[in-house]
């Protein structure tokens, strides 16, 4: 970093925080001591005059205690990384200052090293920040440069080129950069909404959509899956009405039940073959059929059991068997749960 961080030690004990300002290597660490406080209230006070990036404070303290002072920080200046220094080795101490953000919870005495090794992970924590403000900036920049691509691509027929162009936004095959497909795909979105190319209930829609999906990524597979997904959904709402309304990876799996559902299939098998982290693809599949795909797969079972049964002279264990349930009790419970009647009143029908 170009510039030392500014540091606020907050500590009722006035040795304590001259001991703290005296003994550590600060210019060292590129930190800077700015002030320091003897309670929470004026700490307030000097955090928004100072503007500090790191508080070091103590919890029990007249006034305002710590973990009040966190709670004004985190409305206030939520950037700001926070330290807490207490005699008090309590759990709910502990639990409640993490709660609110604190980076760490050191109990006094406090030893040099450890606090040093703890300001380390501070500054690289702000640096980690100030390059993912550069990243994410430079993403801004590029959805607005490639924007009338964007526009005229989702007015297209086909998919394959807004596909590729959304995925240029990601820095692939960059290792781990699949972890930021929810804040690239964020981005894009608002620019969309900006543009009055969606609507706010779209956007929403949309946003919502990422949040829940990025829980569930794990891999660039998952990601490119999704990008698919997601690009078929925005070319379908500005007006792309020959797109298929099952997103293609899904068409894939249902043509692949429909030739092989009488072989043993699972979840965790579907996703391998099509390359998808298991629980991303229950969300999917559900999101796009509206069943889960164990669900699905039975009633297919069983409606291709129904034609059987009339069409074949085959014992109704065998059907079973035939169908991808060698259980032949389940079977029948499960045939008779969705379908009301029983297989063997079938062939009273007929």
């Amino acid at each position: 970093m170009n510039r030392d961080l500014h540091v606020l030690i907050v500590d009722d004990e006035k040795m304590v925080r001259e001991g703290i300002v005296a003994t550590l290597p600060w210019e060292e660490l590129h930190l800077k001591v700015v002030g320091t406080a003897a309670n929470g209230r004026d700490a307030l006070s000097l955090i928004r005059n100072l503007k500090p990036h790191i508080v070091l404070t103590d919890i029990r303290m007249p006034f305002l205690d710590g973990l009040g002072l966190m709670e004004a920080i985190q409305q206030e200046a939520p950037q700001i990384k926070t330290i807490i220094l207490s005699a008090y080795d309590e759990f709910e101490y502990a639990r409640k200052a993490l709660k609110l953000g604190a980076v760490d919870y050191l109990i006094k005495p406090i030893q040099a090293e450890e606090l040093v090794a703890v300001l380390r992970r501070v500054v690289e924590l702000f640096q980690e920040d100030v390059k993912r403000e550069v990243f994410f900036g430079d993403i801004r920049r590029k959805v607005r440069e490639d924007f009338p691509i964007f526009l005229r691509l989702l007015k297209e027929e086909g998919i394959g080129d807004l596909v590729k162009t959304i995925e240029k936004l990601f820095p692939f095959p960059e290792s781990e950069a699949w972890k930021a497909g929810r804040d690239i795909l964020t981005i894009l979105i608002q620019e969309l909404h900006i543009h009055a190319v969606i609507s706010s209930a779209f956007m929403e829609e949309l946003l919502s959509d990422v949040r829940t999906a990025s829980e569930l990524l794990h891999s660039h597979t998952d990601l490119e899956v999704f990008v698919q997904v997601f690009a078929e959904k925005l070319q379908g709402y500005v007006g792309q009405t020959n797109r298929p309304t099952v997103p293609v990876i899904i068409q894939k799996v249902l043509a692949y039940v429909q030739e092989r559902y009488a072989e043993p299939i699972s979840v965790q098998g579907i996703a391998k073959r099509f390359g998808l982290n298991p629980d991303y693809f229950s969300h999917l599949f559900k999101l796009s059929m509206g069943v889960n795909f164990i669900e699905y797969l039975n009633r297919y079972r069983i409606d291709r059991a129904e034609e059987l049964i009339v069409k074949e002279s085959l014992k109704i264990y065998e059907v079973a068997e035939r169908v991808g349930f060698p259980d032949y009790k389940y079977f029948s419970r499960l045939f008779h749960q969705w379908k009301g009647y029983r297989p063997t009143d079938i062939r009273k029908k007929y």
